[in-house]
């Protein structure tokens, strides 16, 4: 397996140069997931940067979100528009997992960030866990569908196609839902 590039240095580089006015909105993509997401949920973005789902979801849904991103660039901007927010590696250090854990999230989300790990299976043991209490109702990943791979996408580590991405939920999910939206797979995971 080649080095990941993702690092914090890297992702800070990226947010400095994108700022708020980020090409990365998928328009089509998080009007499905804010359509999902109930009113007044509690929301976990993991891999948030700068918070374009997160602030559609307050705005729009009323939610109570927090971000969390390997960037302190993406989170200070996150931050500037009134949203909350942690830098941190993902996944997470223990001691943050156990803060966000206490978050009690209904949903944990994290949008276009599968194919940049390394490993999955550590992250999505944490994502499992923070839907460990009685009030989780779901989480939501969404992936390129079978195109930028890392051949085309340095970032990427792999690519997805829906045969795979069910067969990598499901051993951590009860109930595991694709759906085609725009060139990505959007997986609605039950506890």
């Amino acid at each position: 397996m080649r080095p990941n590039i993702n690092t914090r240095e890297y992702w800070n580089r990226i947010w400095q140069e994108e700022g708020l006015h980020t090409w990365r909105t998928y328009r089509f993509l998080f009007d499905r997931i804010v359509d999902l997401i109930p009113s007044q949920s509690r929301v976990i973005d993991l891999g948030c940067g700068i918070g374009v789902l997160l602030k559609r979801l307050q705005e729009e849904k009323g939610c109570i979100c927090l971000g969390v991103d390997i960037s302190d660039q993406a989170i200070a901007l996150l931050q500037s528009q009134g949203l909350s927010g942690i830098a941190s590696p993902l996944p997470c250090p223990p001691h943050l997992l156990s803060r966000l854990w206490g978050y009690k999230p209904h949903y944990v989300v994290a949008t276009e960030l599968l194919e940049h790990l390394s490993d999955e299976h550590p992250f999505l043991v944490q994502v499992r866990y923070l839907l460990t209490h009685q009030e989780a109702r779901g989480a939501l990943f969404a992936v390129p569908d079978n195109i930028l791979g890392p051949e085309e996408e340095p970032e990427h580590q792999r690519k997805y196609t829906e045969e795979s991405l069910a067969r990598l939920l499901t051993p951590y999910f009860g109930e595991v839902r694709l759906e085609h939206h725009h060139s990505r797979l959007l997986a609605i995971c039950t506890p």
